[in-house]
């Protein structure tokens, strides 16, 4: 038994062991902030394989803007940049990390930075929404259940240029947003 569960704990991830986050099917996201980004992501793609960054309108989704963040991909070499961070989601992380590469935003942290590097890549690699839930530790120590999207943009219509990722995250206890609920503007 003690084998089996090493052998486990060794394929997992570190969001799946520590985080207690996983990929979820799109069609299981029950969180309605991030349905709503998912349909405008959906309705400004079209019938391309992504949207273009340009096309959105952050006036269309402003009353959100606190629970998304958009990341930079770079190509040749290869990396990753948080380019905007949105409130709620720097406070759940305790550290606002826009303008930070993914390998470095959490000082404290180089497992996590290496596994959201690893998924945020594998997003861009796909060139198809994702979507991720389950329970984290965010600042403060606090145990929270969390939903996400994140959705691959692109300026040619193939290769991934930023990902726009939009999450949730609630009291374990309570089944209440941290937070005002943001669709109640």
């Amino acid at each position: 038994m003690a084998a089996a569960t090493e052998q486990r704990e060794i394929g997992q991830s570190e969001l799946e062991r520590v985080h207690g986050v996983s990929f979820i099917r799109l069609r299981e996201l029950n969180e309605p902030v991030c349905l709503k980004m998912l349909s405008y992501w959906k309705a400004k793609r079209g019938d391309r394989l992504m949207p273009s960054p340009d096309d959105l309108r952050p006036a269309e989704f402003a009353p959100l803007m606190p629970y998304l963040l958009v990341l930079q991909v770079d190509h040749d070499p290869f990396d990753l940049t948080y380019r905007l961070f949105g409130e709620n989601v720097a406070i759940s992380f305790g550290v606002n990390s826009g303008g930070r590469r993914v390998l470095e935003a959490y000082p404290d942290n180089p497992n996590l930075n290496q596994e959201l590097f690893r998924f945020y890549s594998y997003i861009a690699a796909e060139r198809r929404p994702f979507a991720a839930a389950g329970t984290m530790q965010v600042a403060g120590d606090k145990v929270v259940r969390t939903e996400g999207v994140y959705m691959p943009l692109s300026y040619d219509g193939y290769r991934t240029n930023r990902i726009l990722g939009c999450s949730m995250k609630y009291d374990v206890d309570r089944c209440d947003f941290l937070d005002d609920d943001p669709l109640s503007f």
